[in-house]
C-alpha cells in the first residue's frame, strides 16, 4: 500500500515559502531597528557616565545582530574594544590625531587601536 505523505505532517506548508521570507525580512528589519536604538541609548548612557548601562546596551544590540545575521551599521566596529569587547563608544574612550592616524584608547582595559585616515 502506498502512503500519501502530506506537507502539513511535517510542518511546512508547501505554499509557505513566501510567507517564511516576508516574516525573516519583517524580524530582520525590526532588528536592524532596535540596534539603532539600543546604540543610541548606549551613547546616551555613556554621556551621563553610566558605564554599566552602556556596555549592556552595546551587547544587546550585539546580540540581536548576531541572532538574526544583521550586520551591524556602518562605523559601529570601532565602537567595541577588541581586547575585551566592551562598548567604548562616547566617553568611555579617548579619541586623538597623531601623525594622519585616529587613535582611540579604551578606559577599561587602555588598549590602543590606531586607525590610518581615509582621503576621499
Amino acid at each position: 500500500m502506498i502512503a500519501f505523505i502530506r506537507s502539513w505532517d511535517f510542518g511546512c506548508p508547501i505554499m509557505g515559502k513566501k510567507r517564511r521570507m516576508r516574516e525573516k525580512r519583517e524580524r530582520t528589519s525590526i532588528a536592524r531597528e532596535r540596534i539603532g536604538i539600543l546604540y543610541k541609548e548606549a551613547e546616551n548612557a555613556s554621556a551621563v557616565n553610566d558605564r554599566p548601562r552602556a556596555h549592556r546596551y552595546g551587547w544587546l544590540a550585539r546580540k540581536i545582530a548576531m541572532r538574526y545575521q544583521v550586520k551591524l551599521p556602518k562605523g559601529s566596529k570601532i565602537l567595541y574594544c577588541k581586547k575585551c569587547g566592551s562598548f567604548i563608544g562616547g566617553t568611555l574612550s579617548r579619541v586623538r590625531l597623531i601623525k594622519g592616524r585616529v587613535s582611540r584608547t579604551c578606559f577599561i582595559c587602555n588598549d590602543i587601536y590606531r586607525h590610518p585616515i581615509r582621503r576621499e
